[in-house]
């Protein structure tokens, strides 16, 4: 009680020295704040004895809903974001201490070690490593497979609303991956977003799936699994793009149904929970259609006018109202969700579509007997947001936005495979996921990378945290000397590698790297690629005034063999202003 009391004031106004410390504080801060917008979600279906873990799994839903609605009136900055953590907390601490004073502290009392407490302390471990790894990891990619997430952060902490039009709406998603992110704010420093995802949404989807596991003599052997293939699951090269999130929404879906159907309950909290997985990903829409039809088909007559409604509220709040508002910035605009929804053909829509149904089916045939309707639509779910993602999905990205189903369907299918017994169709069926997650790491990209290598890389970042970097006092002089280079009123556009340390209260600064030309930032950049012909089109578009780039970021032009660089490119002949360390502002207009 006390930890989850002050955490949260000593993440946001009393960071502690020690950055493991700190990074230990402020896991602890948003988990009590998410705990909290969860039980108020439990409140308000009438389900208010939920697990923790499920609470702050539906916290996490009701965070992006809160984002996106503040978000699209400009109002969810820096200061915005810690008056809901602080008053989210605030509900989480009055439920605990009513919990205290009621029967349930018999049940604390009455617990006793057991040899599952061995998959619990293992877990733990696991999700701390991955916490600190993932928080040191600060000279990392910062990049979700469309944005460099930096710059949309730090403007929407400065700002409160996301800008100009190059963040969302975006041909994979609609930006609740860069919403849930502001968790990050609590970390004090955006560069430890890492640890939202890879590590925190670890640890939520391992105590769902622990959590969720029916007591028997099989329990200790099927956690140990869980935790086993979870920890081996190999990182993705877009390291921000949502991926444990989506598992633990997912995981969170299934409970929250097999509770509502359990209690003969409309199952409003399941809708708020799709509804977040839409906020993430274009294919949740996939997911809100088929748990929607559920809720309305469960509801009394009288209650599924209310059903439709909610479901329309809870995906708007979920991230639609932002798209929908940022689409209509002034800024030249990536390719938005309408576009993407209809530009994909129709081809890859049966395509996915079949293959999401013999999947299905398949997992039908694996379970046949095992009579759990909760199970029976999370499936489902899952297979339409399969199809979903096979139309719609920008074809580069298409492996690494079918991963985390694969790895939500594998994970939920191992507890009742392995209950039922040895089970020839159900192992097959396991293989047959694995054996497609685990082809998944060639298509996007990812090398093979050995359990030794991964801990190696964990356990250096997590003693270069501990070590803390030095050098950000620095750094923000040199960004406060280049933006002091720029007169007031000026279109600014940036390049730059710290875009966390851009003055984003300026009203006129276009983050470049944020676009959907991002992908020219690559060390091969040549003209000839087509993001780089689409950032050669739209940089003179933007009626610069000045450019902040990277000092690395410009090649010369003429060094012998040096591509053609649309940078180098856009400003030559262009004065230099400045030049701070490792900076150079250009005026490109005279």
């Amino acid at each position: 009680m006390v930890a989850v009391a002050l955490a949260p004031a000593l993440a946001w106004y009393a960071t502690p020295v020690a950055p493991l410390v700190a990074v230990a504080v402020a896991a602890i801060a948003i988990a009590a704040a998410l705990h909290g917008l969860g039980r108020a979600v439990g409140a308000l279906v009438g389900d208010r004895d939920g697990s923790p873990a499920l609470a702050i799994a539906w916290g996490l839903a009701a965070y992006l809903g809160l984002a996106g609605a503040l978000a699209a009136i400009g109002c969810f900055d820096r200061a915005a974001q810690r008056i809901v953590m602080v008053a989210a907390t605030g509900i989480g601490a009055a439920w605990c201490g009513r919990a205290i004073v009621t029967a349930r502290v018999r049940d604390w009392r009455a617990w006793r070690p057991s040899l599952a407490l061995v998959v619990t302390a293992l877990a733990i471990a696991v999700v701390a490593l991955h916490v600190a790894g993932a928080a040191g990891t600060q000279q990392g990619r910062f990049f979700d497979g469309e944005v460099y997430q930096l710059g949309p952060l730090a403007r929407l902490g400065a700002t409160g609303d996301l800008g100009d039009a190059f963040a969302v709406p975006r041909t994979g998603g609609l930006g609740g991956g860069v919403l849930v992110s502001t968790l990050a704010a609590a970390f004090d420093d955006l560069r430890m977003v890492h640890a939202i995802d890879r590590g925190l949404a670890l640890g939520l989807a391992l105590a769902l799936a622990l959590g969720g596991l029916r007591r028997g003599p099989m329990r200790f052997a099927i956690g140990g699994v869980i935790v086993a293939l979870a920890s081996a699951v190999p990182e993705l090269a877009s390291d921000l793009a949502p991926q444990w999130s989506i598992v633990a929404l997912v995981f969170a879906l299934h409970q929250t149904l097999a509770r509502a159907h359990a209690a003969g309950r409309t199952p409003w909290a399941a809708v708020i929970v799709a509804a977040a997985l839409a906020g993430v990903r274009h294919e949740g829409l996939a997911v809100v259609i088929v748990i929607g039809a559920h809720a309305i088909a469960t509801a009394p007559a009288r209650r599924r006018a209310a059903a439709i409604v909610v479901g329309i509220v809870a995906c708007a709040l979920g991230g639609l109202i932002v798209a929908a508002l940022v689409a209509h910035a002034r800024e030249p605009a990536s390719t938005s969700m309408l576009a993407a929804l209809t530009t994909r053909t129709a081809l890859r829509l049966l395509l996915s579509g079949v293959a999401a149904a013999v999947l299905h089916a398949l997992m039908t045939l694996a379970l046949r007997g095992a009579e759990d309707r909760a199970f029976a639509v999370t499936v489902a779910a899952i297979c339409a947001a399969l199809a979903a993602t096979g139309a719609l999905a920008p074809p580069a990205e298409l492996g690494g936005q079918l991963v985390p189903y694969g790895i939500a369907l594998a994970l939920l299918l191992i507890a009742p495979a392995l209950t039922r017994g040895v089970q020839p169709l159900t192992i097959a069926v396991l293989l047959l996921i694995g054996l497609a997650l685990a082809t998944t790491r060639f298509p996007i990209g990812q090398p093979p990378l050995s359990w030794e290598a991964r801990l190696g890389r964990m356990l250096d970042a997590g003693r270069a945290l501990s070590l803390g970097t030095g050098d950000e006092p620095h750094e923000r002089a040199v960004y406060a000397a280049a933006f002091g280079a720029v007169p007031p009123g000026a279109r600014v556009g940036l390049w730059v590698d710290r875009g966390d340390l851009a003055e984003y209260g300026h009203p006129r600064v276009i983050d470049l790297r944020s676009a959907a030309t991002t992908a020219c930032i690559d060390d091969d950049r040549s003209s000839a690629s087509p993001a780089c012909a689409r950032l050669t089109a739209l940089l003179p578009r933007l009626g610069l005034d000045y450019l902040i780039v990277s000092s690395s970021s410009v090649r010369d032009p003429g060094a012998p063999g040096s591509p053609v660089d649309p940078l180098a490119a856009f400003v030559a002949g262009a004065r230099t202003v400045a030049t701070p360390d490792g900076l150079t502002v250009y005026a490109l207009r005279r």
